[in-house]
């Protein structure tokens, strides 16, 4: 398919738009719905243009380094690349039918990206289990099945340079497992800049996230009357879907005595949420990695999650593992939550308990050194 040949662009069509999977191939690296190629080819020879079309005199590899740039390369099935099979691709006939893109009469480039990549990967193992199920494979679930042996999950990791509380420039002080005096600055800052008084002594709530269906908005005002009938406050930060944002804001309106929100993408404000809340919620619907619950633990906040995807393998259940525990954990489903956010004010109160918690969290390794050493040995065995 060449540039120059007049082809509707596929920006209007109706369609989900996202690049679902990070899948590699001998080529280079695929991203579902556009590839890059090897050095010396012509970017021009490859069929995998920009979902969006190109844009009036842009060069198409511009808008191939553009689509990679916008989609930043989400792991998440959900997110499904399709277009009506009518579009005239320039496809290879044997690439259209069942045993190919063909996906319920329409092009599917993640079905494709599955089914000739040489390995696929997704970002957690408990993740990499859940897409071979109805319940989380999106109608996928029987591709995935045909290639198990070469499925893999491998959990992301934390950059440490940004993300540590020992050096973290966006904190008002810093800390560690030896003193946790900075903990308590980045609360009492926390409280302040949410319009709360600094010298508050009930237990905070923070959560960070998009506000979509996906990261348990359903499940947390669900529970709403939680935050308002206890002694604790909750603070939010995040955007997205305005149903979500509009509830929040009401919530947030008739109760500022308890409840903050922030409708915003604020880096520097996550990371003080972060440091300065005892606990963290990731009421989850699915997930596949997440990283909030890594930052979390890092930073001495106990994580509250759902038990699905990533978080399943990167938090510790202390209910399950008493000794060796990080966080709380439970089926994303309203009693379950609720029952969670009960045993956290008992957890709160028992400042013992609390605090070897804490500082378990906090001696996990989730640095990028130990993760990229299991995606280093998956290319080697690749290659």
């Amino acid at each position: 398919m060449s540039a120059e040949i007049g082809k509707p662009s596929l920006a209007n069509l109706p369609y989900r738009s996202g690049v679902g999977a990070v899948i590699f191939n001998n080529d280079g690296l695929v991203w579902v719905g556009c590839r890059l190629p090897r050095p010396g080819q012509d970017i021009k020879d490859y069929w995998q243009l920009p979902q969006g079309g190109i844009d009036p005199g842009e060069d198409p590899e511009t808008a191939v380094i553009r689509e990679v740039e916008e989609e930043t390369g989400t792991n998440n099935v959900e997110i499904i690349d399709q277009a009506p099979n009518w579009i005239n691709y320039d496809l290879p006939d044997d690439l259209i039918g069942i045993d190919g893109l063909e996906f319920y009469g329409q092009i599917n480039m993640l079905k494709g990206g599955i089914l000739f990549a040489d390995n696929v990967v997704t970002v957690s193992p408990n993740y990499s289990k859940e897409i071979q199920t109805s319940a989380f494979g999106c109608g996928l679930e029987g591709v995935i099945q045909t290639r198990l042996d070469d499925l893999s999950g491998l959990i992301n990791g934390v950059d440490t340079e940004v993300w540590s509380p020992k050096s973290d420039s966006f904190l008002p002080a810093n800390y560690s497992t030896t003193s946790l005096n900075g903990k308590v600055t980045c609360r009492r800052e926390l409280l302040a800049k949410n319009g709360f008084s600094a010298d508050y002594e009930g237990p905070i709530y923070g959560m960070v996230c998009r506000l979509a269906e996906q990261k348990g908005l359903d499940l947390l005002l669900s529970v709403r009357n939680f935050f308002i009938k206890n002694e604790c406050r909750l603070i939010i930060l995040g955007s997205g879907d305005s149903k979500y944002q509009d509830a929040l804001t009401k919530l947030a309106e008739l109760h500022p005595e308890k409840i903050a929100l922030s409708i915003a993408l604020d880096e520097k404000a996550s990371h003080l949420i972060e440091a300065g809340s005892d606990f963290f919620l990731m009421p989850s619907i699915f997930e596949p990695c997440g990283l909030n619950q890594m930052y979390s633990q890092l930073y001495g906040t106990i994580p509250l999650v759902s038990k699905v995807g990533g978080l399943v393998d990167t938090v510790v259940d202390i209910e399950a593992e008493p000794t060796k525990g990080t966080g709380l954990m439970f089926a994303p489903r309203t009693r379950d939550f609720l029952k969670a956010l009960q045993a956290s004010l008992k957890l709160f109160a028992d400042k013992g308990r609390m605090n070897k918690i804490i500082k378990t969290g906090m001696k996990r390794n989730f640095s990028w050194k130990k993760a990229a050493q299991a995606y280093e040995k998956l290319y080697q065995t690749t290659i």
